[in-house]
């Protein structure tokens, strides 16, 4: 069945993740937006420069939202199963997990929308401690809903191996370290609305695309890079050159297929950047 597609434009979908950030933060439960969400959060951020809402981009017959933001069927979502270093029982941490899910729709699962002008409902319609899926509503109309799923990761070992070696690698050595840099970035969606989510740097995240290199990730990573130059914000690509062509602290070498990606990109970027503009 094709899955509907989301933005956080979409105020069922930004009233799905606002909710989620709130009920980590509750449980304390480290965690970080990822993929295609995370790339959008960044996206909008540079967007909403000099006091712009994200509404203003919305309702503007000028401005092609769609132009600039992916749309995504689900949320990745990589959580810390560690506190203070330790490993949680993981009957306990799936049981905070399951926490997680219930606060996020609450007792009634009715909710305002980002801008008040709507009734959003969520629910849950499968608990899962890898692939729980929501179904969500606006306005109590039943034609409108649709579902979505969050995707948890839980360590490097969630790594799923049809990614190849080279992701495999990349999550094992710099899972937790990109984990302890997760930014929270605010999306201004209007007036009286914002919404502040854990989001990963976009350096990091620029990172994570070069080495698993899908068509996807080569769109976003030139969008992230064209906004971010746009915004005044740009990229820091020292930060991208270490990960990628410093030694690995368990070797003391390099990983050669990183260092290559890294190199193939910088001597691509400047090409790619003005073809995609």
């Amino acid at each position: 069945m094709k899955r509907p597609l989301y933005t956080i434009a979409d105020e069922e979908f930004a009233t799905l993740l606002d909710r989620a950030d709130a009920a980590f933060k509750d449980k304390g439960i480290k965690y970080m937006l990822v993929g295609g969400v995370a790339t959008q959060a960044h996206i909008i951020n540079y967007l909403c420069k000099e006091d712009k809402k994200l509404i203003d981009f919305i309702n503007s017959p000028d401005f092609r939202l769609q132009d600039h933001l992916r749309a995504t069927d689900d949320i990745d979502i990589t959580l810390n199963p560690r506190k203070n270093g330790e490993e949680y029982d993981k009957v306990a941490f799936a049981g905070k997990i399951y926490g997680v899910l219930e606060n996020i729709v609450g007792k009634e699962g009715i909710f305002m929308s980002p801008t008040e002008n709507h009734l959003v409902s969520l629910s849950l319609e499968r608990k899962g401690i890898a692939r729980p899926v929501f179904r969500l509503g606006l306005d109590d109309n039943k034609d409108s809903e649709k579902i979505t799923s969050f995707n948890f990761y839980k360590g490097a070992a969630d790594t799923n191996e049809r990614w190849g070696k080279d992701i495999q690698e990349f999550e094992n050595r710099f899972y937790f370290q990109v984990m302890d840099r997760a930014e929270d970035v605010k999306i201004p969606f209007c007036q009286n609305k914002d919404i502040i989510l854990k989001v990963e740097k976009a350096e990091d995240l620029i990172a994570t695309k070069l080495v698993r290199g899908r068509e996807k990730d080569w769109n976003d990573i030139l969008s992230l890079i064209n906004h971010s130059e746009s915004a005044g914000k740009p990229i820091d690509y020292e930060i991208i050159r270490e990960m990628l062509c410093g030694a690995d602290p368990r070797t003391e070498k390099a990983y050669i297929p990183f260092v290559e990606k890294y190199e193939d990109f910088m001597r691509l970027k400047d090409t790619l950047i003005k073809e995609s503009t």
